[in-house]
């Protein structure tokens, strides 16, 4: 019962001290006289003994007042607008039914899962401590002294809000929700759900998709708070809706959803397929077949491994404000009727342990995975002999692990594993293959992709490539190309199959017909040309000379010239008749101004006289240049000698000029 007399005392001095600084600040700007000032101070010094503070009152208070009061506190709160969006479990949980503050101290026994297909349960309850630091009352937070005693009492664990599903689509089927695991009331504002990439990696520059902004939203202990796309009618019991809400979906097949804190810090992420941001591993799903990513609950805690290939799991089925059941572990083999519960100790107790296999020297040198018959070959590249017991093959396909036993693998050689066989699964065109060692950490790890059809991904001279070329357990060769075909041949130019040209193969060529000759171009047999006889013309015919063809005779004598006419001629070019021009037929005489050209007999006009020609000739034009230069030459020499003189008359000139005064000037 000490510590809290002593607290109020310190409290009350503190106060007392507080308050006498003031009065003092008071009396030197209001001039208020050291009388005053003292009796003030005797006042407060009373005051402050007589009446504790509410901080101190606070502490001397019972626990189980503390829990009632702050339950009666949490319960008078009313809802805010915020808390409307808030998606709570099933009513079966206490953490979902009552207030934060009224949680019993015994957490809840596990409710049966839900009828859907994948096992749901509901939200784990909160601690019993929450009841106490969850809703203190509101005058004991503004002492100080109050503040320092509740971080005595108890410890307050940083707020843990997760990302308990995500549904990417199809379409704008699309939310997110997400879910309080911690002990305390979290306001979400200035909180963001941010979209990521497929290539994200963090850079300066890289833009984010906004999600949600998150406003004045609180989130209690165990409640959900999901928000949807602004087309997603499925789910209109969702009052909130993405800021960003793009018309084909706002979350791809592949990419991030991340969940940033007032503060700018990670709260949560997940990843999926083909992200670049991720927590360890990204969770796998299906987009084809699949659309939702559930984190899973397991003995009552929610799973925060963070591995999202581990805490999340793909479906399509969900609930909201419910988690699915973990898959449970495989159950240890029941003792045999005859064998005792307990099982007896080893003969040799101080048997040391198989020593760890680092497989230091196993290498991958051929993946066949776009093949019906898939295989994985691993080659020993140490020169002694290595042992596989510990080392084990895994893909990006599944979860599975493939040990090679207690066997050994001689230096420089292969070893293939069948993977159906393996029970191990490979992507055909993109996966990944890791080699592990008895630790569980990764000796070799290759990644392929878009593998073509029938091929391998083979390390060819320190190089991975596709080759069609299959080679299990023996050294890998490059082939870019199918086989051709039979008769055909690769085109190195073109990459595709050519027929074959076969070389010609000399036979006995068989005789010609007598009527044929062998033509020495093409090898082949051509008829002789036929000589052509001409048929006799008919009786009334006769062979015309110039086109050889028969011509009648008779309609050959018919066919005779007309005679011309007296004062006509025959044209010896036309065959035609022209009249004969008359010799006494004289011409017209020309107009005046013109005059009959003899070469055409036709009028033409007169040539003009109105220019007289000189009586003597014309000179050229020699004399004229030679009076040309001269001029040019007498110029440049009065040109120079003016220049001369004025530059040696300068002063005298100068002074001339300033001696006329022009009429305006005065």
């Amino acid at each position: 019962m000490q510590t809290p007399t002593l607290q109020l005392t310190l409290t009350s001095s503190l106060r007392a001290v507080i308050r006498f600084g003031i009065l003092y600040v008071l009396s030197v700007s209001k001039e208020i006289s050291m009388n005053v000032m003292r009796r003030g101070l005797l006042m407060i010094l009373i005051a402050g003994l007589v009446f504790p503070a509410p901080a101190a009152l606070a502490v001397n208070v019972p626990s189980d007042n503390t829990e009632s009061s702050a339950a009666e506190h949490a319960a008078a709160q009313p809802e805010t607008a915020a808390e409307s969006a808030v998606v709570k479990s099933d009513t079966t949980s206490v953490a979902q039914a009552q207030p934060v503050a009224a949680i019993e101290s015994e957490p809840p026994a596990t409710p049966p899962a839900a009828s859907s297909a994948p096992e749901t349960s509901p939200a784990p309850a909160a601690p019993a401590s929450v009841a106490q630091t969850a809703a203190p009352q509101a005058d004991a937070l503004t002492s100080p002294s109050a503040q320092a005693a509740a971080a005595d009492s108890s410890t307050i664990p940083p707020p843990k809000v997760l990302i308990s599903k995500v549904k990417i689509g199809p379409g704008a089927e699309e939310f997110v929700e997400l879910y309080n695991a911690g002990n305390e009331a979290v306001n979400l504002k200035g909180w963001r759900l941010q979209f990521l990439k497929e290539g994200f990696t963090g850079g300066a520059r890289e833009q984010t998709r906004i999600l949600k902004d998150f406003g004045d939203a609180a989130l209690k202990p165990g409640e959900f708070y999901a928000v949807r796309h602004s087309k997603n009618e499925a789910l209109s019991e969702i009052r909130e809706v993405f800021d960003d809400s793009y018309k084909s979906g706002s979350l791809a097949a592949n990419g991030s959803v991340r969940l940033v804190t007032a503060a700018g810090g990670a709260a949560d992420l997940i990843g999926w397929n083909k992200a670049a941001a991720f927590e360890k591993f990204a969770a796998k799903i299906d987009s084809k077949k699949q659309n939702v990513l559930q984190r899973c609950i397991g003995a009552n805690v929610v799973r925060d491994s963070d591995n999202n290939a581990d805490d999340f799991t793909a479906g399509n089925e969900f609930s909201l404000g419910q988690f699915i059941n973990c898959a449970a572990p495989e159950p240890p083999n029941p003792p045999q009727p005859n064998q005792p519960s307990d099982p007896s100790p080893p003969d040799n107790p101080h048997e040391p342990a198989v020593p760890p296999n680092a497989c230091a020297n196993i290498k991958l040198t051929e993946i066949g995975a776009n093949l019906d018959d898939q295989f994985i070959e691993i080659y020993n590249a140490g020169d002694a002999v290595a042992n596989l017991n510990g080392c084990k093959l895994t893909t990006s396909s599944n979860k599975k692990q493939y040990g090679f036993g207690d066997s050994e693998l001689v230096a420089h050689d292969f070893l293939t594993v069948n993977v159906k066989e393996a029970g191990l699964k490979l992507g055909k065109t993109t996966g990944t293959v890791r080699i592990l060692n008895s630790s569980g950490e990764t000796v070799d790890e290759i990644y392929y992709e878009k593998l073509p059809k029938n091929t391998s991904w083979s390390l060819v001279d320190d190089d991975w490539m596709a080759t069609y070329a299959l080679t299990p357990e023996r050294g890998n060769v490059a082939e870019l190309w199918l086989p051709c075909p039979i008769g055909k041949i690769r085109n190195e130019l073109t990459g595709k199959c050519v027929k074959e040209k076969q070389t010609p193969v000399e036979r006995e060529l068989q005789p010609c017909q007598p009527w044929q000759y062998r033509n020495p171009e093409t090898g082949r047999c051509k008829n002789y040309a036929k000589v052509a006889t001409v048929k006799p013309c008919k009786d009334g015919q006769y062979r015309s000379e110039e086109t050889g063809r028969c011509r009648s005779i008779a309609a050959a004598a018919a066919k005779v010239l007309k005679p011309c006419r007296d004062d006509q001629f025959r044209d010896p070019k036309t065959g035609r008749c022209k009249k004969i021009a008359s010799a006494d037929k004289t011409p017209k005489p020309c107009k005046d101004g013109w005059e009959r050209n003899p070469e055409t007999n036709r009028c033409r006009k007169k040539k003009s006289e109105s220019v007289k020609l000189t009586s003597y000739p014309v000179e050229s034009d020699t004399a004229a240049a030679s009076s040309y230069a001269m001029w040019w030459a007498v110029g440049g020499i009065t040109a120079a000698g003016s220049g001369y003189a004025g530059w040696e008359w300068r002063r005298e000139i100068t002074r001339l000029f300033r001696r006329i005064r022009l009429p305006w000037q005065k």
